[in-house]
C-alpha cells in the first residue's frame, strides 16, 4: 500500500478559476463548445470538433434545438453550447465529466494516466459509454486490466456489467486465490451472489482435488538407464511428502491461498530429491506432471465455470 507521503495526489474536481465559473482546469479562452453538469454552474469550454470527433453523441447534442416550455415562462431553458452564458447541459457529476475530458484533452500524457486509481477510469468509461466514445472506452479497458486497486470482485463486476468477456477469466482466477472471508460486504454486492457462488464451488472443487493428489504422490517414470527402480520410487515419495522437518512439494497443493498450479508445477523444478532418483527418472516425471490430472482436472474446473459466467 502506498504511505501517504508517496501517495500521487490529484486535483478535486470542480476547480474553477477566481472570480469566475470557468472551470480552472478545463477551459480554453478559444473554447467553440461550452458544457456544464447536472447541479454545477461550472462551466467547461472545450474544442467542439475534437469532442465530437472522440464522442460522436455530442454532435448529436450540440445540433439539437434546446427544450423549452412554452406554458412555464420562468423555466430555466438549457443551452446550445454557443456561448458561455449558454452552456450545453449533460448528464453528469463534476468528477464523472472532468475524468471524460481528460482521457479526451490529456490522453497523451500517459505517466500522469497510469497513476489514476481505478474509479477514475471507471468513470470514464461510463461516460464513454453514455456519449459513445470508443477511444476513451478503449483507453478506459486498457488501464483498468491493469490497474492495482482494482480489487477482482470490482474486476469481475465489471467485466460482466460491461460484457467484456477476456476480462472474465484473469479476474475469476484472480478470485480464486482471495480469501472469501475478506470480501467487504460492498464487494459481495458487487460479485452477486451467482458469481459468488461459481467462485465458491471452484474453490471447493479444486481444495478437495489438490487434497487428493496431496495425499498420493504421482507416479515415477523411470528412466532406461534407471538401475534403482524402488530406491528412485522412495526418493521421489520423499521429496513429495517431506522428511526430516523439510516440507515436500504436497504442502503447495494444501496452501489455503490456492497458488496458481502453473506457479505450484514450475517450482517442482527445483524440488530437492536425493541422489537415489537419477537424474533421467526426475526430468521424466517432472515433465509428465503437466499431462497428468494435477493440472488438467483443475483447468477443466476453471473453464467450466469461466464458460457459465460468460453466459449469464
Amino acid at each position: 500500500m502506498t504511505t501517504s507521503s508517496t501517495a500521487t495526489t490529484f486535483p478535486p474536481p470542480g476547480l474553477r478559476q477566481p472570480g469566475t465559473n470557468k472551470s480552472l482546469r478545463y477551459f480554453c479562452e478559444d473554447a467553440s463548445l461550452f458544457i456544464s453538469v447536472d447541479n454545477s454552474d461550472i462551466v467547461y469550454g472545450v474544442w467542439k470538433t475534437r469532442l465530437i470527433q472522440v464522442a460522436t453523441h455530442f454532435g448529436v447534442l450540440a445540433i439539437l434545438p434546446p427544450p423549452k416550455d412554452e406554458s412555464n415562462t420562468n423555466q430555466e431553458v438549457r443551452g446550445d453550447g454557443s456561448s458561455f452564458d449558454c452552456p450545453l447541459k449533460v448528464q453528469a457529476t463534476e468528477e464523472e465529466f472532468e475524468a471524460f475530458l481528460e482521457c479526451i484533452y490529456f490522453g497523451e500524457s500517459i505517466a500522469l494516466l497510469k497513476k489514476r486509481p481505478a474509479n477514475f477510469w471507471i468513470k470514464a468509461y461510463d461516460m464513454a459509454d453514455l456519449y459513445h466514445s470508443e477511444l476513451v472506452m478503449e483507453m478506459a479497458k486498457k488501464h483498468l486490466a491493469v490497474c492495482p486497486d482494482l480489487h477482482p470482485a470490482n474486476f469481475l463486476n465489471l467485466a460482466m456489467n460491461w460484457h467484456i468477456e477476456e476480462w472474465i477469466e484473469p479476474a475469476f482466477r484472480a478470485l480464486l486465490r482471495t480469501p472469501l472471508s475478506s470480501l467487504t460486504s460492498s464487494q459481495l454486492r458487487e460479485l452477486g451472489y451467482s458469481a459468488y457462488l461459481h467462485v465458491a464451488e471452484t474453490k471447493e472443487r479444486i481444495s478437495k482435488h489438490r487434497a487428493l493428489c496431496a495425499l498420493q504422490a504421482p507416479p515415477v517414470v523411470h528412466h532406461n538407464a534407471c538401475r534403482g527402480a524402488e530406491a528412485c520410487t522412495s526418493a521421489w515419495k520423499y521429496a513429495w511428502w517431506g522428511e526430516a522437518e523439510k516440507r515436500g512439494a504436497a504442502a503447495g497443493f494444501v496452501h489455503p491461498n490456492l497458488i496458481p498450479i502453473e506457479k505450484i508445477m514450475n517450482g517442482l523444478a527445483n524440488i530437492v530429491i536425493s541422489w537415489q532418483m537419477t537424474s533421467g527418472c526426475r526430468k521424466l516425471t517432472l515433465e509428465s506432471l503437466f499431462r497428468t490430472e494435477i493440472v488438467l482436472k483443475e483447468e477443466q474446473f476453471i473453464r467450466e465455470a469461466v464458460n457459465e459466467l460468460k453466459r449469464m
